[in-house]
């Protein structure tokens, strides 16, 4: 993951506004909840937020990952 956004995986859990780390953990935080299944709580448990902060950030990923073409690789 975070080499789509050139950065390591405690960056992308690192609090912050920097709008990199912000792209990053709302196209994570999308993926996690609604690709993989997991509840909002637990993301933002993971990822040391709010859940209404995991709210806000799957509906940016969402954005984020239309205009980016992104797509979650599923091994």
């Amino acid at each position: 993951m975070g080499e789509l956004f050139g950065m390591r995986p405690e960056e992308i859990k690192r609090a912050g506004k920097n709008p990199k780390e912000v792209a990053s953990r709302s196209v994570v935080s999308y993926w996690a909840v609604r690709e993989l299944g997991m509840s909002e709580t637990e993301v933002a448990r993971r990822l040391g937020v709010t859940q209404p902060a995991v709210s806000q950030a799957v509906k940016r990923g969402e954005r984020i990952i239309e205009e980016r073409h992104l797509k979650l690789k599923k091994d």
